[in-house]
């Protein structure tokens, strides 16, 4: 706690340095604004920086590819679903958004739960699991619930489209096995 409580009062220092600097003067905001951002930046060793644009970046990634995931998923139910394509289509974002709110409730909880303010002490697991080892693991668990519609459409007889065919091949699988596929990434795409 030491540790940061030192930052955050060289931040405020900062700001209050900032803030003194440009008051008396005729600068503009965008100039306040970058005094800001620089006392900010500079509370940071070089390599924390560089482990912030990382993580940053890797999250930014990740979201793209759950994204285009679920976008794939919405295209594939229209294209699965027989008569009732829109009734089914309309069910199953009504589920991965439900999934969404779940997912933001197991956010918070863990939050309180992970900084022990639901115990009112110090949790362990908070100081014992890096950024990057919950990352990572998100990563890879989100990979292997994805997996399983690839192992079903092929192993049901579908094939990758061809650039002559005009309509992809899918394999004859029902397509309810979206349902629960599109409802757990409904917990990932939580904001």
């Amino acid at each position: 706690m030491d540790k940061f409580q030192g930052r955050f009062e060289k931040l405020r220092e900062g700001f209050r340095y900032s803030y003194q600097k440009v008051k008396g003067s005729s600068h503009t905001w965008v100039s306040q604004v970058k005094d800001r951002w620089l006392v900010f930046w500079r509370i940071f060793s070089h390599l924390e920086l560089r482990n912030i644009i990382v993580y940053v970046s890797g999250l930014m990634l990740f979201r793209f590819g759950l994204d285009v995931f679920n976008w794939s998923i919405i295209t594939l139910a229209l294209d699965r679903f027989g008569s009732a394509q829109f009734e089914k289509l309309g069910a199953l974002t009504a589920l991965n958004l439900v999934m969404q709110c779940v997912g933001a409730v197991l956010i918070v909880f863990s939050y309180f739960y992970l900084s022990g303010i639901v115990l009112m002490r110090k949790s362990p697991m908070a100081h014992s699991n890096c950024t990057h080892v919950v990352l990572a693991i998100v990563v890879f668990s989100f990979a292997f619930m994805t997996t399983p519609l690839l192992v079903i459409d092929r192993a049901s007889g579908g094939s990758i489209q061809s650039a002559s065919a005009s309509f992809p091949d899918y394999g004859d699988y029902s397509p309810n096995v979206l349902f629960p596929i599109f409802m757990t990434t409904g917990i990932y795409s939580s904001k």
